[in-house]
């Protein structure tokens, strides 16, 4: 059976964002407070699998220099190093977020998936973008 990762991060985060708020933890939420359930859902899901910070493995490699190369937040692998599932989120929070730092989302999503043409050797995968917003 395969695993529908869109509907299960979708409910899964939303009931944990809630949990959270009925915690009275509102004030910690952030893109980086979304890693923990993300990373649980994805592992748990994928038998461990699952790998957050994922440098990317297209554009990494035309990056010159010394700095931090392009990742995405999460991956869940099929075959090493074929990529399943990529995932990246955001928080929209009380600061807007640039719309150039979504399209940069969705750029590194597409070129993952499109990976097949790129690189021979490994396949196309699947994209999830995940949005949390606060009330």
């Amino acid at each position: 059976m395969d695993v529908n990762y869109a509907k299960l991060l979708a409910r899964g985060v939303g009931a944990w964002v809630e949990y959270e708020r009925a915690c009275d933890h509102s004030g910690l939420f952030s893109e980086k407070y979304l890693a923990q359930p993300i990373g649980h859902i994805l592992a748990g899901q994928s038998k461990n699998r699952a790998s957050a910070e994922y440098t990317h493995s297209v554009l990494s490699g035309h990056m010159k220099g010394p700095g931090k190369r392009p990742a995405v937040d999460f991956v869940v692998f099929g075959k090493y190093p074929k990529v399943e599932i990529a995932v990246e989120s955001k928080w929209l929070g009380k600061t807007s977020v640039a719309i150039a730092d979504i399209v940069w989302d969705l750029v590194r999503l597409e070129l993952l998936a499109n990976e097949k043409s790129a690189r021979p050797h490994t396949f196309a995968c699947s994209q999830t973008v995940l949005t949390a917003k606060r009330k």
